[in-house]
């Protein structure tokens, strides 16, 4: 018999009768949950099967849902990182939200119950990606990590268990995120300039910013270059899973002489300069301390490794005075 709950007060429980099969569908805007003997499952208005969800837990209570409580981490004891960590040589795991994570063992998911669990990326390539996974072991947790191809390419795939990310050909495997291992080797960063540890799960806003020092330089030449021509001017993240929209804006002070000046965000590249974020000054007359503003708000151009540089370009041929130090910023939030 199909019974049907239409209510705004508060409902303390619900009992369910274990069905052999799934219900007819829903209807438009409409979902379905029912039970089997091996927990619950849920139909949408696609006639999509979705389930089991969970039975049980660590502690033998029933839950519902798939948790993932924690944060990857440069920091010991703390899921947000509370300062600049450069040449880290240890991951974490560390609860957030809680401290809670679902994992699979083959047949169903169960609740696992975790503290503070560590990674030594000693040996990790350097300039490469590695994917980190959550795994079982007893009654605890432990972390894995596997080497992408290249800064862009998955050398193994993600897929899905019951719409969980998990590793592909090993679903007890559960996707955590992604982190990259600095030009060092063994070692990784989360700075303002390079953020190298992004979470699938539980991101949280990270700051980005790159200033130039020199208080001031000219540049007359009618192609785009990296701001002072210093390849340091630029900000670097690592990426996941392409889902958020990236925030960058470049802003500096420009004085010249009759001359067509421009600012720019390089999107993986110092040469080229996308043409719906150009800053411009247009202009045939003398202008002194004009500030000029670019800015690209999209989702990350690539998984994987991406960078955004700062850049310039005098379109007449003649000099245009830029200026650093406080008169230019490269600014960016990244969710990670």
């Amino acid at each position: 018999m199909v019974k049907r709950i239409d209510t705004t007060a508060r409902i303390e429980s619900v009992r369910l009768e274990e069905q052999g099969s799934a219900p007819v569908s829903p209807g438009a805007g409409f979902t379905h949950v029912w039970a089997k003997s091996d927990g619950l499952y849920t139909v949408n208005d696609s006639d999509e099967e979705i389930g089991p969800f969970i039975t049980g837990t660590s502690s033998g209570a029933d839950t519902f849902g798939y948790d993932a409580d924690g944060r990857l981490t440069v920091q010991t004891g703390e899921p947000v990182p509370t300062g600049s960590f450069s040449a880290v040589t240890t991951i974490y795991y560390t609860p957030y939200v809680g401290d809670q994570i679902a994992l699979y063992d083959g047949a169903s998911w169960s609740l696992v119950a975790f503290s503070e669990t560590s990674l030594p990326l000693t040996g990790f390539t350097a300039s490469t990606p590695y994917d980190i996974f959550a795994f079982a072991t007893g009654s605890s947790i432990g972390l894995e990590a596997v080497e992408w191809t290249d800064g862009t390419t998955r050398a193994t795939l993600l897929t899905k268990q019951n719409g969980t990310l998990v590793k592909s050909g090993a679903a007890t495997r559960r996707y955590l995120g992604t982190i990259l291992i600095n030009s060092t080797g063994g070692q990784t960063e989360d700075t303002v300039i390079q953020r190298f540890v992004w979470n699938y799960y539980n991101r949280v806003s990270r700051r980005l910013f790159k200033s130039d020092a020199t208080s001031v330089w000219t540049y007359g030449t009618d192609a785009w270059r990296q701001s002072n021509n210093a390849a340091a001017n630029k900000f670097e993240v690592i990426c996941g899973v392409l889902e958020d929209v990236i925030n960058v804006i470049f802003s500096q002070r420009v004085a010249s002489d009759n001359v067509t000046g421009a600012i720019s965000i390089g999107v993986n590249s110092v040469a080229v300069a996308g043409a719906d974020h150009d800053g411009f000054i247009l202009t045939t007359a003398t202008f002194v301390g004009v500030t000029i503003i670019s800015r690209y708000t999209k989702v990350c151009p690539n998984i994987g490794y991406s960078y955004f540089a700062s850049l310039e370009r005098a379109y007449s041929g003649s000099n245009n005075s830029f200026y650093g130090a406080d008169g230019m910023g490269l600014a960016g939030i990244f969710l990670a």
